[in-house]
């Protein structure tokens, strides 16, 4: 067996990191790894229009790579989703995302779905997307990367649902979404820059019909992280897929300007050996009409 001290090292990191925490007095007191002492990142938002469509073009080229080349994986980074392995997990996994959706809804008294529309950012390969077709009444779903699309096609095909619209958003991704009751995105938003997060956000609440609902998923904070917009695009672009993230400072006035009101924001935080990473899960309605 070959041995290969690069794993053991990042094992020692890890444990290094965790032993760090455990110490730390935020820790006890916060229970947490994010203590409010921990330094504001240096990301800037504004870019102009010729600089966002930069981006875009740069986040479609990376995702319609990745679409040809590992579908499955790209979409959820796990070894046993590599080309050639067997999906079960895979699918399962949309399966229970959307069981969990539709208990949070019935949780804020959201029900009735089968009358509903529902609009799905990044839909990806359509591990989301079939379940919940199964679910609502019409299923728009949204991606970048025409790769991916061609697959959900095929996924949606063989499962025998009409009532989906699939989108291609590479030329106007920030042109406006289908009017919809429910908008769904997760481990998505994080692999565009912070100045197309943030749009995408204003996009998302701009489609919210009255009474509607929207979940969304966002790192707010990765230690170390910084973004400027020139430095961005004057680099040349990686193999890597992209992870980015946006401050909460940030997030809350587009809600606030959209005239929407956030009635729950779930934390999820991971741990891995090069930095800490703090998501939220944003849930936000619109007011009813009255």
């Amino acid at each position: 067996m070959v041995f290969d001290w690069r794993h053991y090292w990042r094992l020692l990191r890890i444990a290094q990191r965790i032993g760090g925490h455990i110490r730390s007095p935020a820790y006890s007191e916060l229970s947490g790894v994010f203590p409010l002492h921990f330094p504001a990142l240096d990301i800037e938002l504004d870019a102009t229009p010729d600089e966002l469509a930069a981006m875009l073009r740069r986040v479609e080229g990376e995702w319609t790579r990745l679409g040809a080349e590992a579908p499955h994986y790209s979409v959820i980074t796990d070894e046993a989703h590599r080309p050639g392995q067997a999906l079960e997990t895979f699918w399962a996994s949309g399966e229970s995302e959307v069981e969990t959706a539709a208990f949070m809804l019935r949780q804020i008294g959201f029900d009735d779905l089968t009358t509903k529309t529902c609009v799905e950012y990044g839909c990806g390969v359509g591990r989301v997307t079939l379940p919940l077709a199964r679910k609502f009444a019409e299923v728009h779903a949204y991606d970048i990367s025409r790769s991916h699309l061609d697959l959900a096609h095929q996924r949606v095909e063989a499962g025998g649902a009409t009532n989906i619209k699939f989108h291609h958003r590479a030329e106007g991704l920030l042109a406006p979404l289908a009017s919809c009751d429910f908008f769904y995105s997760r481990l998505v938003f994080q692999h565009n820059p912070p100045p197309v997060m943030r749009e995408l956000i204003r996009g998302t609440l701009a489609a919210l019909r009255p009474g509607g609902i929207a979940i969304f998923g966002v790192p707010v904070y990765i230690s170390g992280y910084r973004f400027g917009v020139s430095r961005y695009l004057s680099r040349p672009a990686g193999l890597d897929m992209e992870f980015h993230c946006i401050p909460q400072r940030a997030i809350f006035p587009l809600i606030a300007e959209a005239g929407c009101m956030l009635i729950e924001l779930r934390e999820e935080r991971t741990l891995d050996w090069e930095a800490e990473c703090l998501s939220n899960l944003f849930v936000v309605s619109r007011p009813a009409a009255s």
